[in-house]
């Protein structure tokens, strides 16, 4: 199977993950964001909606989006193996319904608020960590602690399924981040025992072959090297020649990358200022390889070997953080021509061309009084009006979304305040004492009880069901756990693979991308009453036309027959039909809309919850 990826990419390596838990080998096609390769017209023949992972299938299925991949790869590639199939993806509706919940959450709260976080630190305008983000991504690890309280594994059990390796893959990246997860017990506790189950060292590059698992970049190149070089000139077999290749790979580890390391990651991942005895210790690395080279053409003599190979990985990271080569001679020839000699150079380049946006970060905070006082403006007293004001002024019913939000508000202001006198730290009281004091006192006032909410459901989110006791959370996660306990056949979630696999997807695009960018244009507009977004408009714009393009020559989402997918998607569509978007430039959105206004079950009730949702915040 080809699959499109990106190493440093968390839904990538999750899929990898799986792929080697099932023993299924991926021919692996490193897909160079930087260059516009998923824009290609080769590659957007694939997949239109030009995201990484992409799944080929050797018959030709095209599958995106990493958990509906992980999906399909347990249910068609473990058919032969049910045990593993059983740990990896339950069968029992609950235990599965509980996959798909954590597999939602991964996906729409806990990596997209570390995105929400990091992302614009790292690739957007370079601004400092927003608190507010900060806030909402410490709150999604909150979740997932409670998730696992008393539990193994995030879905529950005695084994990992493939909801630890999605969500795996995400606290590991908050790991590279630097950020530090022992300040959440439970998630540190899972995150080690699980990472020693799949990677006893829980660490990438990892390499699966034929059921054989091996880690640690030097280690992977030298079993490639002996195992499948035609003959050893990378890795030669006289023992002097070899003794000096090993030197310089341990040089590499250990000393030529791990100061880079020293020196840049803190500035990297934990804002701190550059460390000036790091950073010759840095130099005196690269000097030493310059010194090694004294008279050579390659690292470890007259001929290119795998030492040159990860040094090169290894000075071109340093060339991408801006370090002055031109100051070691010898390490700058050899550099010069070992970009065009080394096989796969393009590989190793377009990775740096991704590793490149981490240095062009200039962070600067805000204020935190400032921040309090936003904080006051657009959630805290927002919430409370958004809940009180209908009723007080228009005689409307409670909303409990709106109810549930002003919980999530407080629960936000209590962190502000542990071990702290006052909101904005300090030992003094300041205007952003005084604005949130007056808004508790509005609530207090209204009669809201400040301890009464969010029992049942740890995440506090809406719709929550409760069936005979077992809770479950995340609307298409109750929608696959209805139609696979109650459902009178599986046409709306059908058991063929690849068939399940497109609906899967068809969920997780209408979560993380259409209803998505739906709030990301509106939400601002609505709750914090900011202007509209012409940027944020054209990504909404774009998510309908990846919708128009799935929908060519099909009558539904997911193929001729009505899916959940259609439900899911359909709930989303009317929410932005009541918003006035204009469906003219998307015909086979329209006609799609119209099939399942005149034939999705309960239609009319989303109609009449979409008309509610504009009645009260779109008039």
């Amino acid at each position: 199977m080809d699959f499109y990826y990106l190493p440093g990419s968390a839904p990538c390596r999750a899929v990898q993950m799986t792929a080697a838990a099932v023993g299924v080998e991926l021919n692996l096609k490193l897909t160079n964001l930087m260059a516009g390769e998923h824009m290609k017209p080769e590659f957007l023949k694939l997949n239109p909606q030009h995201t990484i992972p992409t799944l080929v299938d050797e018959d030709g299925f095209v599958l995106w989006e990493s958990r509906a991949i992980q999906i399909y790869l347990v249910e068609k590639y473990c058919a032969h193996d049910e045990t593993l199939a059983e740990r990896l993806y339950p069968r029992d509706p609950r235990r599965r319904a509980v996959v798909h919940q954590r597999l939602f959450f991964d996906v729409s709260v806990l990596y997209q608020r570390f995105a929400e976080y990091y992302y614009p630190q790292i690739f957007g305008k370079k601004l400092a960590g927003d608190p507010d983000r900060l806030r909402s991504m410490e709150q999604a690890l909150e979740f997932l602690n409670t998730f696992l309280e008393g539990e193994r594994f995030v879905a529950g059990g005695d084994d990992p399924t493939i909801a630890d390796f999605s969500i795996l893959a995400s606290i590991a990246t908050f790991e590279a981040a630097g950020y530090d997860l022992q300040r959440y017990e439970n998630i540190y506790r899972w995150y080690k025992r699980t990472s020693e189950i799949i990677n006893p060292q829980h660490c990438i590059p990892t390499l699966v072959d034929n059921g054989f698992a091996l880690w640690e970049s030097r280690a992977i190149c030298a079993y490639l090297a002996e195992k499948y070089g035609k003959d050893d000139k990378l890795y030669p077999k006289d023992p002097q020649k070899r003794a000096v290749v090993n030197q310089r790979l341990y040089f590499d580890m250990g000393t030529l990358y791990q100061r880079f390391a020293d020196y840049y990651y803190p500035q990297i991942f934990a804002k701190q200022p550059a460390n000036p005895e790091n950073e010759q210790k840095m130099k005196d690395a690269v000097s030493f390889l310059n010194t090694f080279l004294d008279g050579h053409k390659y690292v470890a003599g007259e001929s290119l070997t795998i030492a040159d190979l990860t040094v090169l990985a290894t000075v071109s990271t340093y060339d991408v953080a801006g370090f002055d080569l031109s100051k070691y001679p010898h390490v700058a020839a050899w550099y010069e021509n070992i970009r065009k000699e080394a096989p796969g150079a393009a590989i190793n380049q377009a990775g740096i061309e991704e590793f490149k946006k981490y240095f062009e970060n200039d962070p600067q905070r805000r204020a935190t009084i400032n921040q309090r006082l936003y904080f006051d403006m657009g959630t805290l007293y927002q919430r409370f009006g958004d809940y009180y004001y209908p009723q007080i002024f228009e005689g409307a019913p409670a909303n409990e979304s709106n109810y549930a939000k002003i919980g999530e508000a407080l629960t936000f202001l209590d962190t502000f305040l542990e071990g702290e006198r006052y909101v904005a730290k300090g030992k003094a009281i300041s205007l952003a004492d005084i604005s949130i004091y007056a808004s508790l006192t509005t609530f207090e006032v209204a009669g809201y009880d400040f301890s009464a909410y969010g029992n049942i459901n740890p995440q506090h989110c809406i719709p929550t069901l409760v069936d005979n006791g077992f809770s479950l959370w995340e609307s298409r996660a109750i929608q696959i756990y209805l139609a696979e306990k109650y459902g009178k056949d599986d046409k709306l979630y059908p058991k063929d693979p690849q068939k399940r696999a497109v609906v899967n997807q068809r969920l997780y695009f209408d979560m993380g991308t259409l209803y998505q960018r739906f709030a990301d244009y509106w939400y601002p507009q609505i709750f914090a009453k900011q202007p509209a977004s012409a940027e944020k408009e054209e990504k909404m714009k774009e998510a309908v036309g990846f919708l128009n393009t799935f929908l060519e020559g099909q009558e539904y989402a997911a193929g001729n027959d009505l899916t959940i997918a259609d439900l899911s998607l359909a709930a989303s569509i009317a929410t932005y039909e009541v918003a006035g978007f204009d469906f003219a430039p998307y015909p086979n959105v329209a006609a799609w809309l119209a099939r399942c206004k005149a034939n999705a079950p309960g239609y009319d009730l989303n109609q009449a919850g979409a008309d509610d949702f504009k009645a009260k915040f779109l008039s």
